[in-house]
């Protein structure tokens, strides 16, 4: 893992094993004489790169932390961007956090620069989500976006239209413990209530609806098939899904990309404005490990939702990524995107 943009590199013949064995007071093998900004990014940079406990730890040069995993006997190489001498001046840390909210002690820097990975635990998804962009719209379109995250727990649709400039998320529906019928059969008097009648449905939904469910054997994606609602789906990544749909959350010659009707979307709303945060999720966080695996109860309800967005926006809008996720797409273009239909076939074998 690598901090920064530097061309430096530091031969690995420089890397050559000297076993120091961790103890519980030692904290790096190496000594940074700079001050002030500098001493506090190396500061960070060690506290983000702990020596596993029992590590072999290797010595190294300035700005480079490296060591031997005990377990699995992996050597780890962490590599500061103080590993460059170029980049150990004040100057340079001034301009690379310039425009940076927090500057060098803000959280984009430590998450860019100090390899800090928990960088943005806590933080809302969409910070540039602003109340500004609820709203109502006046009439609803001929053809609605409708998108499912399907499962017997807690099902969920979310269903958007695409506004003047953007898109607009128009209703929602989270129900709990309900088969996939039933819940495709409370969609529709959702729909007859809030829409009325005479509108065309795009359908959108994640490849996990190709699962079987255990209760009936069959998958969500041909209970829907059967009801006549073929969702596009395709493999996606999240960072990417969020990013697109924030994307969306800006203002364009006066028009916003992005609305929310906060009424017909209360959990959605209440999801992006407080509930729907980053996670901790760095290895060495075993208790949150262990409370994941122990507690597998719904907290957070607007996530299922959440997932309804990124599936469709995923799907409608990936024109509007340069780079695509390389993983979801390999070498293609993005209109090779491989968005499917599901077909007979595509059920998978029920776990039970």
């Amino acid at each position: 893992m690598e901090s920064g943009s530097s061309p430096y590199r530091h031969p690995l013949k420089k890397l050559l094993p000297t076993k120091i064995i961790l103890d519980k007071t030692q904290t790096s093998c190496y000594i940074i004489t700079m001050q002030n900004k500098l001493d506090y990014c190396v500061a960070q940079f060690n506290k983000n790169t702990p020596y596993p406990h029992g590590a072999t730890i290797l010595e190294s040069p300035a700005g480079i932390r490296a060591w031997k995993n005990k377990t699995n006997g992996f050597t780890v190489i962490a590599i500061h961007f103080s590993a460059d001498p170029a980049k150990r001046s004040v100057a340079w840390i001034e301009k690379m956090a310039e425009g940076m909210p927090g500057g060098y002690e803000g959280r984009i820097f430590a998450a860019e620069f100090n390899l800090c990975f928990s960088a943005f635990a806590g933080g809302l998804l969409y910070p540039e989500f602003i109340l500004a962009f609820e709203g109502k719209p006046d009439t609803y379109k001929p053809t609605i976006m409708r998108s499912f995250d399907i499962s017997y727990n807690n099902p969920a649709a979310l269903w958007l239209q695409e506004s003047e400039a953007g898109i607009s998320i128009i209703g929602e529906l989270l129900l709990h413990k309900v088969k996939t019928l039933d819940f495709l059969h409370a969609c529709t008097e959702y729909e007859n209530r809030l829409f009325g009648s005479g509108h065309i449905y795009e359908n959108y939904s994640d490849v996990s609806a190709k699962h079987g469910e255990a209760s009936s054997g069959y998958s969500a994606a041909k209970v829907m098939a059967d009801a006549g609602i073929y969702p596009r789906m395709c493999k996606q990544n999240i960072i990417a899904g969020v990013n697109l749909v924030r994307s969306f959350m800006v203002e364009v010659n006066g028009q916003r990309l992005f609305t929310i009707d906060r009424e017909a979307c209360p959990i959605l709303f209440k999801g992006i404005t407080s509930t729907l945060v980053f996670e901790d999720n760095r290895s060495d966080k075993v208790e949150n490990k262990v409370k994941k695996k122990v507690e597998k109860k719904d907290t957070n309800p607007a996530s299922h939702l959440h997932d309804c967005l990124r599936y469709c926006v995923y799907i409608k809008y990936y024109h509007r990524i340069k780079d695509i996720i390389e993983a979801a797409k390999k070498d293609k273009e993005p209109d090779e995107l491989p968005i499917r239909y599901w077909k007979p076939g595509d059920d998978e074998e029920v776990q039970t």
